[in-house]
């Protein structure tokens, strides 16, 4: 493969996700590069006790229909969060998976905080 075909070539997925508690599936789509990038230093930026919703802030972009049309707006992400967390564990599982994810870098992006003294810097 060269690089224009690289480039054009379609390397999204998207997964059904059955969460019986809303009693319905979902689907879970793979993020952008970018779309991650983006959401891993909107994170780290973020003070510890404004984390509450860190499941729920990357749900909102993987969370969408068959067709791979976002379900939520990033406003939607408070009250996402406050849906059941076996509901929500089941559909980051599967969103983590997805985007590649690992248990280790969702621990080190949950570790990482601006400090109040020290907001131009980032602990990592």
């Amino acid at each position: 493969m060269n690089a224009k075909e690289i480039l054009e070539f379609n390397d999204s997925r998207i997964e059904p996700v059955a969460v019986p508690e809303w009693n319905t599936t979902v689907y879970v789509r793979s993020i952008t590069a970018k779309e991650q990038d983006a959401w891993s230093a909107e994170t780290v930026r973020q003070k510890k006790e404004n984390r509450e919703n860190f499941q729920a802030s990357f749900l909102v972009l993987c969370v969408c229909d068959e067709s791979g049309a976002l379900l939520f707006s990033r406003s939607d992400a408070e009250a996402l969060g406050n849906k059941s967390a076996g509901a929500l564990n089941r559909i980051f599982n599967v969103a983590s998976r997805l985007n590649g994810l690992s248990s280790d870098d969702v621990k080190a992006l949950e570790k990482n905080s601006v400090t109040p003294q020290d907001e131009d810097s980032i602990s990592v």
